[in-house]
């Protein structure tokens, strides 16, 4: 796995995203605009949710590079898990670190 991203903790500020040397990223705030109340409670709501994803992707990744790395071992056994489903859910998690490593 590529390590080029800021290893975590990452955290959520009232501005947006940092870790221990500064931030990851900054938000805007919403604009509240006349007759648009709902909007503006909808788009803090949603930079909210946005900065706490944002601050939990190393510990995202790790879980996902562990998880795979398990799975790649346990081929689908139980009743529930068949080979479809296992081997969606590889191609899924390889796609996502790839993505996550600037592969794809």
């Amino acid at each position: 796995m590529s390590t080029q991203h800021t290893p975590g903790p990452w955290w959520e500020t009232e501005s947006g995203v940092r870790d221990r040397g500064g931030y990851i990223c900054h938000t805007v705030p919403a604009q509240r605009y006349p007759g648009q109340e709902d909007r503006f409670e909808q788009e803090t709501t949603e930079r909210a949710a946005n900065k706490k994803l944002i601050a939990a992707a190393p510990d995202l990744l790790s879980a996902l590079i562990e998880i795979r790395a398990y799975l790649s071992k346990c081929p689908p056994h139980a009743e529930d898990i068949t080979g479809a489903k296992w081997g969606r859910v590889m191609d899924l998690s390889g796609a996502a670190l790839a993505r996550a490593e600037g592969k794809s």
